[in-house]
């Protein structure tokens, strides 16, 4: 019996010192956690089934929600310098925190991340994807059909689930579709590559033809007609938009916009004349 109890006893004091020198060693590193630095317009916690306005100072565990209307915008921080920057019109959802740190479900919308050293690593996922952040800073959107968007401005990201690409590094930019290979190239500078304007500056036709290139998955408007027209830059770069026109001049306006925030423009301008030619009859002679 006693040379049981002093096992048990040698036991109990191993397993002491191991928490004692555990704390010791890794004590000072206290859990990450997203801290609420700034809210403009429309942002709401959702938290145990129930959801309020999001207030500055506020702290988002594990199963939090976070989601910002149109027009919202929201600043979080972890770490001593790290950043998220939640856009308009995104959700997400805090997946857990730790010393080694934060892994956030990006359900749809898009963010800017700013990891610095010391702060630990970001995990950002979407479904099987995952983007992994240290002392890296970029931009990671979802869009609504499920496609993943990047862009590295500084570091490296560990990327898996992204069919064969593991790494993207800054200056490298990324699409990935559902059901479509995955596009790893340079950031342009140059968002709206091209555009195709109609031949011609009149025509008596109701409508025009606009084509382009830009980024794919970009947004498109064409402006300054008789309506206002919205498209959607395809998997190769392409969009075509059919814009009515109004009688006189349209000063059309064409606006990109990619997932990632990136915009730029161009302006052309064209004559609807639909007036039958005149004509001047001179009557009798000298």
């Amino acid at each position: 019996m006693r040379d049981v109890l002093t096992v048990i006893g040698v036991a109990v004091a191993v397993l002491l010192i191991g928490v004692l020198g555990y704390a010791l060693l890794f004590g000072g590193d206290e859990l990450q956690a997203l801290s609420v630095q700034r809210v403009e317009g429309e942002v709401r916690t959702q938290r145990g089934g129930q959801a309020s306005a999001t207030q500055v100072g506020e702290l988002l565990g594990p199963s939090d929600r976070l989601v910002a209307g149109e027009g919202g915008r929201a600043v979080l921080s972890f770490g001593e310098s790290s950043a998220l920057v939640v856009e308009s019109q995104t959700s997400l959802r805090v997946l857990g925190e730790g010393s080694d740190g934060i892994e956030i479900e990006l359900e749809g919308g898009r963010v800017h991340a700013t990891v610095r050293a010391g702060d630990g690593r970001l995990g950002v996922h979407n479904g099987s994807r995952r983007v992994g952040l240290a002392e890296a800073e970029a931009d990671i959107a979802v869009g609504p059909d499920g496609s993943t968007y990047l862009e590295v401005q500084e570091g490296d990201l560990e990327l898996s689930g992204f069919e064969g690409v593991d790494e993207l590094r800054a200056g490298q930019r990324l699409v990935a579709a559902p059901g479509a290979d995955v596009l790893v190239e340079g950031v342009d500078k140059d968002l709206l590559l091209e555009v195709a304007w109609p031949l011609g500056e009149s025509t008596n036709k109701d409508r025009v033809v606009v084509r382009g290139q830009s980024s794919p998955g970009s947004r498109v408007q064409v402006v300054g007609g008789a309506q206002d027209v919205v498209g959607q830059v395809d998997r190769q770069g392409d969009f075509e938009l059919d814009v009515p026109l109004g009688e006189g001049h349209n000063e059309l306006t064409v606006l990109v916009q990619d997932p990632l925030g990136r915009a730029q423009e161009a302006s052309w301008e064209i004559l609807r004349d639909t007036r039958p030619p005149t004509a001047t009859i001179q009557v009798g002679g000298p």
